[in-house]
């Protein structure tokens, strides 16, 4: 049987906290753009962004991983990936930080330069990663408006 990251969605079973068979290798955000957000979310957000989506069948288009702090990168953020699962490459990368008075924000988004055009890009970005945190998490984003 040939191991790829297109077989990756089909191996993994419920999400019940059991690591997946294979394990793909997540593909860097192509042109990456990165703006300043400062968007403040609720303990309960971040507890759902860590958490993550896995697929559970073919017809789940995204997969959402996060990355640990690293002090000596990304200042310390927790990196929330939202990728493609069939093709395992990356889309938006959120940077989230505890501050020392214990409130969380998403400090910062990076996305696919190249997916939209410079004016909507930032904006479009922002919404749509918004939208899976909703659908795909549960996560409400209090701060974040919604669309009509």
């Amino acid at each position: 049987m040939a191991v790829g990251s297109q077989l990756w969605h089909l191996q993994l079973g419920p999400r019940d906290g059991r690591e997946p068979l294979v394990k793909p290798t997540r593909k860097s955000i192509i042109s990456p753009v990165a703006s300043a957000w400062d968007l403040s979310i609720s303990a309960s957000d971040f507890g759902r962004l860590k958490v993550g989506f896995r697929p559970e069948c073919m017809e789940d288009r995204w997969v959402i991983q996060v990355t640990d702090p690293d002090p000596d990168h990304d200042g310390g953020a927790t990196l929330i990936h939202i990728s493609r699962s069939w093709t395992y490459m990356e889309l938006y990368t959120l940077h989230v930080k505890k501050g020392d008075d214990g409130s969380i924000k998403i400090e910062s988004i990076t996305w696919k330069g190249n997916q939209f055009d410079a004016v909507s890009g930032e904006e479009r970005s922002k919404k749509e990663a918004m939208y899976l945190c909703r659908a795909l998490l549960g996560c409400a984003m209090e701060a974040f408006p919604k669309d009509d």
